[in-house]
């Protein structure tokens, strides 16, 4: 019977363990998201939106869908 003591011991702390890396992954998930957020925001605010890259971009997949062409502001 001691035996059974340590076992269940010992999933008791693989369990805590497990739960403090969940916890700890979603922590670090959040702030990866807010960091990639304000770095975006301080691109499009000190850079402003890019008119000639996205319309590049939009005539070149439109063109490849069999459409026209792509007026560029």
């Amino acid at each position: 019977m001691p035996r059974l003591g340590v076992f269940v011991l010992v999933v008791f702390v693989i369990q805590i363990v497990f739960v403090v890396l969940v916890v700890f992954i979603i922590i670090i998930r959040i702030l990866v998201e807010i960091l990639i957020k304000m770095i975006s925001k301080h691109r499009w605010v000190t850079h402003g939106a890019g008119y000639h890259e996205t319309g590049s971009v939009a005539g070149f997949a439109f063109s490849r869908l069999g459409g026209g062409y792509v007026v560029q502001k």
